[in-house]
Order: structure tokens, then sequence, then C-alpha cells
């Protein structure tokens, strides 16, 4: 099923493809790094993070090429994702 994130996804595999193909590419010296978390946020607490991530990321863009640095992708993804059982926050059947 092709959905409009689809060509996103597809530039994200494309882009570290290349940087493996490159010979000095080394994962572990360039702390290349995968990492998710599992989150219970109302949507005040999910505002609030993307706002944290969004200052955290923008005080780094308008840095400048430099000697010693290098140009890192970052692409942060956030989804809700269901857990079987769950009703509005709460587990099935139980009290919260």
């Amino acid at each position: 099923m092709s959905t409009p994130q689809s060509p996103a996804m597809a530039v994200l595999l494309a882009e570290f493809g290349a940087y493996l193909d490159h010979d000095q590419a080394d994962p572990a010296a360039d702390q290349v790094g995968y990492r998710q978390h599992a989150v219970w946020l109302t949507p005040q607490e999910r505002a609030e993070l993307i706002e944290d991530m969004r200052a955290a990321i923008v005080s780094r863009l308008a840095n400048a090429p430099a000697p010693g640095r290098v140009r890192h992708l970052l692409s942060p993804i956030l989804f809700p994702a269901e857990v079987s059982g769950e009703v509005s926050g709460e587990m099935a059947g139980g009290d919260a």
C-alpha cells in the first residue's frame, strides 16, 4: 500500500544506503543510531515534546560548514501506536 509518506521513507533509506556505500563509513565511530521509545502522552504533553525537540534541533540549524563539522541527517518520526486491549489510554477491564 502506497501512502503519501512512502516517498519520504524511500528517501530516508536511500540516504542511509548512500552513507553505508562510502568507503569511510563507520557506523560505530559515527555514532549512527536508531532509537525507539514508547511514551504515553496526552495531546498537551505530545505538543510540548514536539516543541522541545524542535527547539533542540532549530538551535543547531544555523551551524554553517566549518572545519571539524560533518553534515548529519536527523529524521525524527512520531506516530501513535496501538496496543492490544487498550481503551482510551487505560487498560480494558481495569482501573487506571
